[in-house]
């Protein structure tokens, strides 16, 4: 074989072993965003379904409380029940890691339960035996549903980890790929620059020739050095895929955050500030925001708008004073941040102060749940949905939802 045809052989091996390892790259790349897809779909009807616990929660209190519709809240139980048993079945057929599988199992077993104690207190107050409705409600009820939650997060748990460890596997191949890859580009440009470099020296051998034509021949190694070059961009297209992927764990709420941004510019009236609110609970992981605004001439801090309590809850709500001892006053009065963290017995929160060319107008105060009060990720957040609403404290103030049943202590 000569030495051209070895030289184009070298080539087209390298070109062959370079499109190999872009097609696999690539369609790991598919196979991580295929996997990411799948852990939100199971994040959101897990979501789902945390919501529909507490729904249940809140109308079997309203069953034994004075002044609450009983046949309202005996028909939002019984459909958020009927909910409960079709989102479980639906996080079946997504969950693919055994242990969640056997959570998911306990989870549906825990409701089928809870319904079952809901059918008690029912029968119980049809008969006018309140007192046991509420003992049934307060004691097996709270832990049915309590462990019905402990569960499902187990399950969710289980399914990241799997989805992590797969991850984890794809990088190592994607790894192995892109080093192997570039360690053959190194090894071929060696066998070129070799084969180049022996053809430069045997060239006055092969034929006698004017001064000029040699040293012109000998000169001309320059061209044949040049083929190295293709080791650089493989390894910079590894290193790229995998900043890539450190930047894609981050995205989901990125581009959560951006949407409701730009859903707070395109606001047409006070009629959308409740979903828009709701949107905001779901980003921030909040079971009720609450957003306060300050008197010009006081600076006492009164609701404006607020998601996850009752009517009622909020026609309790005190005007709190801005030298009150509070996370809600402190981050109005010192224009900072407050962090509430949680005491394992009650959530933690954010209070994230308004601000505008003059100074601070209120404040957002916001329960959240699982430690997010600890994550720095979350209060950049909160403080990037604190600057929308800063721009809205001049609209009429937006209406709770009347279905949200959800009435937890005000943040502050």
């Amino acid at each position: 074989m000569t030495r051209r045809a070895t030289r184009l052989a070298i080539w087209l091996l390298l070109a062959a072993v370079v499109g190999v390892a872009a097609y696999f790259l690539f369609d790991q790349h598919h196979r991580a965003e295929a996997a990411r897809a799948h852990v939100r779909a199971v994040e959101d009807l897990a979501a789902r379904m945390r919501h529909g616990l507490a729904t249940v929660r809140t109308g079997q209190h309203a069953y034994v409380a004075p002044g609450q519709s009983e046949t309202w809240w005996r028909a939002r139980v019984g459909e958020t029940l009927d909910a409960l048993h079709g989102e479980v079945e639906d996080l079946r057929q997504l969950a693919a890691d055994p242990a969640g599988l056997n959570d998911l199992d306990a989870a549906a077993a825990a409701i089928e339960q809870l319904a079952a104690i809901d059918g008690q207190a029912r029968r119980a107050i049809g008969f006018g035996e309140t007192s046991r409705a509420a003992t049934l409600i307060f004691g097996d009820g709270l832990k049915a549903a309590d462990s019905a939650e402990r569960r499902l997060e187990s399950a969710l748990s289980a399914e990241r980890s799997a989805g992590e460890r797969r991850r984890s596997e794809q990088r190592v191949q994607e790894a192995a790929v892109a080093l192997g890859t570039s360690l053959l580009a190194l090894v071929a440009s060696l066998a070129l620059a070799l084969t180049g470099r022996t053809r430069a020296v045997s060239a006055p051998e092969a034929s006698v020739q004017p001064l000029e034509a040699t040293t012109a021949v000998v000169a001309a190694p320059a061209p044949v050095d040049a083929p190295a070059q293709p080791a650089v961009p493989v390894a910079e297209t590894a290193t790229a895929e995998w900043s890539a992927s450190r930047d894609r764990r981050k995205a989901p709420e990125l581009r959560a955050a951006a949407d409701l941004c730009t859903d707070f510019a395109r606001l047409g009236g006070e009629q959308e500030l409740p979903a828009l609110l709701e949107r905001t609970a779901r980003l921030l992981d909040a079971a009720g925001i609450i957003v306060w605004v300050a008197a010009p001439s006081t600076g006492a801090l009164t609701p404006l708008l607020a998601h996850g309590y009752s009517q009622q809850a909020l026609s309790r709500l005190p005007t709190i004073p801005a030298d009150a001892d509070n996370a809600t006053a402190a981050a109005y009065r010192n224009a900072e941040l407050e962090v509430v963290k949680t005491n394992g017995m009650s959530p933690g929160a954010l209070a994230v102060p308004l601000m505008t060319s003059a100074g601070c107008i209120g404040v957002m105060a916001a329960e959240v749940r699982h430690g997010r009060e600890a994550s720095e990720s979350a209060r950049a957040l909160a403080r990037i949905v604190a600057a929308q609403f800063a721009t809205l404290v001049g609209l009429a103030p937006a209406q709770a939802p009347a279905a949200e049943p959800e009435a937890n202590q005000a943040t502050g």
